[in-house]
């Protein structure tokens, strides 16, 4: 994860300093629709772990990868289609710079089936290899397209080509098991399933983008591109401890351990954040070097207020992980209630800097709420109890009902005992 997210970095950094403020603030625009769009890939991701983690390892994942598959198609063609909407909204030269989003996003969505039968099986080597392969198809192919291409369609062709490398590497990595059940959910059960994690999932990212997206429409071209290039180091704070969240999240899923285990990966997120705050607030100069290097010079007395940024939306991520793994229905209304606030109080804002403390406010009243809303969850299963789910669901009949009527089974009789 850590490689990964190394690569992904370094991609953004060649591409600030190759494209310079004007040009970068456009694909710092567009890499916020792929992560909007990227919602689709982590709720495949995210439906697959958590089926696996709980039904076992042997479940058939023949109906999880067909669900990919469609959902694929479906986000690729949408993305296509809205292609002239993001060139005139995000004031492109032309629709052709946005229209590799779609081939990004579609094979992001295809690489998520894969790295769930990873996450939810815990092969975690063969999840790191992926993990890898995604990070250096981006930075290698990528960077290499920005090279010969400097330009904002290059750098997103380029994006577009490296996310087909994991889809390559996932197809020969991570195989169905040969000794997979014939029984399964019916992939239109899957995609349901896939569209409710989705919808949360969705309000989180919608929500860590809405700021460049308000920026480059609202504040003058070079203030948007300080503004984004500011964000590069929130981005890397946010994704650093990802790891914790991934290693996290079949745990939650299972129940099997204990209620409160969350609040352990918030306290390892909170420590790798401060470190990165009190480096950059020690060392602005080193930070500068990381989002951009002198041309963005502007920015860097607020590089510590952006580390604190992604430091609270790396903790907010966690919890909102782990309201899909446990169902909290609320969590959602919440995470939208966060992204109108942002919205509300836009006309207020008068520079980057007011912009950027506005989402850090909204981002830790939201970190709160989501603390409360997890709070109330059921007793922690002992283990034995959640195997006895894991047998009930990997029995279950074909179809998602049956799916579900396992697991209110399997709930009634723990209410019981």
């Amino acid at each position: 994860m850590t490689a990964m997210n190394v690569a992904a970095y370094a991609f953004t950094l060649v591409a600030a300093r190759r494209l310079g403020p004007t040009e970068y603030s456009a694909v710092a625009a567009l890499m916020g629709v792929v992560l909007v769009a990227n919602v689709i890939a982590l709720g495949v991701q995210a439906t697959t772990a958590r089926r696996v983690a709980v039904a076992g390892p042997d479940r058939d994942p023949g109906p999880l990868v067909a669900a990919g598959r469609r959902a694929a198609v479906v986000l690729a063609a949408a993305a296509l289609a809205l292609s002239p909407l993001a060139a005139a909204v995000f004031r492109l030269d032309s629709w052709m710079t946005a229209a590799p989003v779609a081939v990004t996003a579609g094979a992001l969505t295809v690489t998520g089936v894969r790295l769930g039968l990873a996450q939810g099986r815990r092969q975690w080597g063969r999840f790191a290899a992926l993990s890898v392969a995604s990070g250096a198809g981006r930075v290698v192919v990528g960077g290499a397209a920005l090279w010969v291409w400097p330009s904002a369609f290059g750098a997103m062709a380029g994006v577009a080509l490296g996310a087909l490398v994991p889809v390559a590497v996932g197809a020969v990595l991570v195989a169905d098991p040969p000794g997979a059940s014939p029984r399964g959910a019916s992939a239109l059960g899957v995609v349901r399933e896939v569209l409710h994690d989705s919808h949360l999932l969705l309000a989180f990212f919608a929500l860590t983008q809405v700021d460049v997206f308000v920026a480059r429409a609202t504040l003058p071209t070079a203030e948007a591109g300080l503004y984004a290039s500011g964000l590069i180091l929130a981005k890397a704070v946010l994704f650093l401890p990802t790891f914790v969240t991934v290693l996290a999240y079949p745990v939650l899923a299972r129940r099997s351990h204990h209620r409160h285990v969350h609040h352990r990966g918030l306290l390892i997120i909170l420590g790798i954040g401060l470190v990165a705050v009190c480096g950059v607030f020690v060392l602005p100069d080193l930070g500068l070097a990381f989002v951009g290097g002198p041309a963005y010079a502007d920015v860097r007395g607020q590089l510590w207020v952006f580390a604190s940024l992604g430091t609270a939306t790396a903790m907010v991520q966690l919890l909102v992980q782990t309201a899909v793994a446990r169902q909290h229905r609320t969590a959602v209304a919440w995470v939208w209630g966060a992204l109108v606030a942002v919205l509300a109080g836009v006309p207020f804002v008068e520079d980057g800097r007011g912009l950027l403390l506005l989402v850090l406010a909204v981002d830790v009243a939201l970190l709160t709420v989501l603390l409360v809303v997890t709070w109330s969850d059921d007793p922690a299963v002992p283990l034995e109890e959640d195997d006895a789910v894991a047998e009930a669901l990997s029995t279950a009949e074909g179809d998602d009902g049956a799916w579900v009527s396992a697991r209110r089974r399997a709930r009634s009789g723990r209410r019981r005992r």
